[in-house]
């Protein structure tokens, strides 16, 4: 299963823990860019992702960027 991110709903953005627990769990991550992305777009992405069982997750790149400097695992390839 691939991840990529997405904002909770109560607080708009995942929690440190949360992500770093999330890097934890999965083998697979995706980290793109979609600011460019046109809400019609975005709306492709996440119903394609949802098809194919890829979890879509939006987070803000300094919690991403710490909660993979605090992983076990080596994200040295992902420039944030």
């Amino acid at each position: 299963m691939a991840y990529r991110f997405l904002g909770c709903e109560k607080t708009g953005w995942l929690k440190l823990e949360e992500i770093s627990q999330d890097l934890a769990n999965y083998s697979h991550v995706y980290v793109t860019d979609i600011s460019g992305f046109t809400v019609s777009t975005v709306n492709q992405l996440r119903k394609l992702c949802f098809s194919k069982d890829v979890k879509l997750k939006v987070v803000k790149n300094t919690l991403l960027k710490r909660a993979m400097e605090q992983s076990e695992k080596d994200y040295s390839v992902f420039r944030l």
